[in-house]
């Protein structure tokens, strides 16, 4: 009889696999709360530098990009709070009975 192939597998970490092939979550640390933080730091720094750079790109003028660039954080900060509590007032639940009726 013949056998079925055997897919290669590649691990993910050099100390990621036991004996038995599954991935160990022992050595396989999570991320630090201190490198999450800074992580969405510099996720954040990055947006504003490129909305900086296309506007300046669009008016030609550092100081329209400037004005923008540093406008943008605090717009989409209370962008995102107001988000959040736009979907605080749909109960949990009601997406998912409403999509299952169509």
């Amino acid at each position: 009889m013949c056998e079925p192939a055997r897919q290669a597998q590649v691990p993910i970490h050099p100390n990621a696999w036991r004996r038995n092939d599954t991935v160990s979550t022992d050595t396989y640390p999570t991320e630090s709360r201190l490198r999450s933080v800074l992580k969405a730091l510099s996720y954040r720094a990055l947006g504003t530098l490129i909305t900086a750079l296309i506007a300046y790109t669009v008016t030609g003028s550092m100081s329209h990009a400037l004005a923008i660039g540093s406008s943008e954080p605090l717009a989409k900060l209370v962008l995102y709070y107001l988000h959040e509590r736009a979907w605080q007032s749909v109960p949990r639940g009601r997406v998912r009975t409403i999509l299952a009726k169509r």
